[in-house]
């Protein structure tokens, strides 16, 4: 490329009228590039998001997010968000619609999540996260994507958290809005989403959540209904590690 340094490339391939065969990727692809990377290759990793219909034109929308990315600020990290409107009328190459960044240099931001639609204006909202000078995360409203480039810290709603762990759920509670998983490394908080404003700035205290699950710093899913008792269930996936087997993987729900 022309900076000579390290960048991130995803590739949208729009399955379509395509038929099955073998292909090259390149060939088939479009492609959303990043700017130039840290040359340290633990910040080189993409994370990848279906953030859903971000400004409710029918289409989901997309996101990727790399942690060594240097703009504007040394390894201040960045989202890029994608309409998939401007997907499907792009050439190879996409522009994204919008980027998000961490305003201090190291701030290293690149995980990103859907977030439901947490402040109930219709339009499905969005996590970063970041894990440099600051453990935080914040979520932003899809209302703001037409606003286009800004800072991390800028969100309505911040956590202590990574964001690696983050899982909005669709309604668990039976009230009608969206949960939400918040893991913070050491414990999993399920917070129902009637403890967030629909407008307004909250700093979120996971002391505060319905229910607290010590101890549990692995993953988590949503799984529908499998009771049958018309509530959405969980997955939380644990490893442990077996002498004869290795690492077993546990479920419970």
């Amino acid at each position: 490329n022309q900076w000579s340094q390290p960048i991130a490339v995803s590739h949208i391939i729009q399955m379509g009228d395509l038929p099955p065969g073998t292909y090259v990727v390149d060939n088939i692809s479009k492609m959303v590039y990043s700017d130039p990377l840290s040359t340290e290759t633990a910040l080189q990793t993409v994370h990848l998001a279906n953030l859903g219909d971000l400004d409710a034109d029918g289409l989901d929308d997309f996101a990727m997010g790399v942690a060594g990315v240097s703009s504007p600020v040394f390894e201040s990290g960045g989202v890029y968000v994608t309409t998939g409107q401007t997907i499907m009328t792009s050439g190879e190459i996409v522009t994204p619609d919008a980027y998000y960044y961490g305003e201090r240099p190291g701030d290293r931001i690149g995980i990103v999540k859907s977030a439901g639609d947490i402040d109930r204006d219709g339009l499905m909202d969005f996590l970063i996260g970041m894990d440099g000078n600051e453990t935080k995360s914040y979520i932003h409203s899809g209302s703001r994507l037409g606003r286009g480039t800004g800072g991390i810290r800028s969100g309505s709603y911040s956590f202590e958290i990574t964001g690696e762990i983050f899982l909005a759920l669709p309604d668990i509670s039976g009230d009608g809005e969206w949960d939400y998983l918040v893991g913070d490394g050491t414990n999993l908080a399920l917070l129902f989403g009637t403890q967030f404003p629909k407008t307004g700035w909250l700093d979120v205290d996971l002391s505060q959540a319905a229910y607290l699950f010590e101890d549990w710093d692995s993953d988590c899913s949503f799984n529908s209904d499998i009771d049958g008792d018309g509530l959405n269930d969980i997955f939380l996936h644990d490893t442990e590690f077996s002498q004869s087997r290795g690492y077993v993987e546990r479920k419970y729900y």
